[in-house]
Parts: C-alpha cells; sequence; structure tokens
C-alpha cells in the first residue's frame, strides 16, 4: 500500500519517518529550473523537509554541486528517471514546479489528480491548473516566495488538505473544460 511505499522512499533517501516530502517532476534543465527550489530548500527553518526531483538531464552535476554548496546536499534527491512518478506523488506531502516556462505541465496536473497541492511559479500554463491560496500557491519566480509558502502549507495541516481536496476538483473541471473543448473544435470540423 501507500503506507509502505512511503516508507521504501524514505530508506531510499535515508530519511526519517517525520519527513515532509516535496516532490519535483521534470527534466534536469534550465527550463524547470530547479535551482530555484533547492535554493528555498536551503532557507526554510524546518530541517524535517526533503526535496525529491524525479528526472535526468545535463544540470545533473550543476544541481548537486548546488545543494552541497548551500549545505543541503543530504536532503535534496535527484531520483534520475523514474517509472513510479503516482506513486511518488501519491506518498509526497506538495508538489513543486519552478519552471521559467511550460507548455501544458503534466507534471503539475498529475499532482492534482493525486491530491497534491502545487506550489508553481507564476507562468502560463501554471496559471490554468493552480489558483492562488485555492488549490496551491502561485509565486513569482523567486526563491524567498517559495520559502515563504513551503513553510506556510506544511504549518498547517487543514490547509495542506483544503488545497489537495480542491487540486482533485480543479483538475476534474479542467478535465471536462479540455473536453468539451476538443467536442467543439470536432463539432465546427463537422459543419463547416
Amino acid at each position: 500500500g501507500t503506507r509502505g511505499k512511503r516508507d521504501e522512499l524514505l530508506s531510499e533517501i535515508s530519511a526519517d519517518k517525520n519527513s515532509i516530502i516535496l516532490l519535483s517532476i521534470g527534466e534536469l534543465s534550465d527550463r524547470k529550473n530547479h535551482g530555484v527550489s533547492i535554493k528555498a530548500l536551503s532557507q526554510i527553518k524546518n530541517k524535517n523537509i526533503h526535496l525529491v526531483i524525479a528526472g535526468t538531464g545535463e544540470k545533473r552535476e550543476e544541481f548537486l554541486a548546488l545543494a552541497k554548496e548551500l549545505g543541503v546536499d543530504g536532503r535534496v534527491h535527484l531520483l534520475g528517471f523514474r517509472t513510479d512518478v503516482k506513486d511518488l506523488l501519491k506518498i509526497s506531502d506538495v508538489a513543486v514546479a519552478s519552471s521559467q516556462r511550460e507548455g501544458l505541465p503534466v507534471n503539475v496536473m498529475e499532482a492534482m489528480a493525486c491530491g497534491l497541492p502545487s506550489i508553481v511559479t507564476d507562468i502560463r500554463g501554471h496559471r490554468d491548473l493552480v489558483r492562488n491560496n485555492k488549490n496551491g500557491f502561485v509565486v513569482k519566480k523567486d526563491h524567498m516566495e517559495f520559502v515563504e509558502k513551503i513553510s506556510l502549507l506544511i504549518e498547517d495541516e487543514n490547509k495542506k488538505k483544503a488545497f489537495g481536496e480542491e487540486s482533485l476538483n480543479q483538475i476534474k473541471a479542467y478535465e471536462v473544460k479540455r473536453i468539451n473543448e476538443e467536442i467543439e473544435k470536432l463539432y465546427k470540423q463537422l459543419v463547416q
């Protein structure tokens, strides 16, 4: 079950059971901008927080070096390519996405579908999915704002739960809207 999965991950990253897991999904690239999340982690007072990143890419060494330089290399875990992203989402506490730009952020959609609150950068794509202060936080591309919002969410279990539930509602509404748009497009093609 989920419990067992969580224990597995915690032992894989050598974290204790009181750990709070921030999960970020996406290649290790400039565009995904994981450095912002790593910087944020280094500024958060709560030392039980671990940042878990699933993805591969050419910035791997750079992100590891940054984590080391900021003294959080024990709490930043680059898992590489994973096929169990859905499981990882289910056992995480908060999803973070610090991309510079994004088309359709499938990672955020998946996090929402797993009932997770998301803290995301204020870019097109993210803004379509995350309603600020309803199912997560939309923040500037500034690690201090990430620090503030992550701290706020992990200290307020009720808010975290409410945001998670609202994530599920939003993604359902979003999917319905998308399906309707597709039907609309098809219909227009038919009537031409």
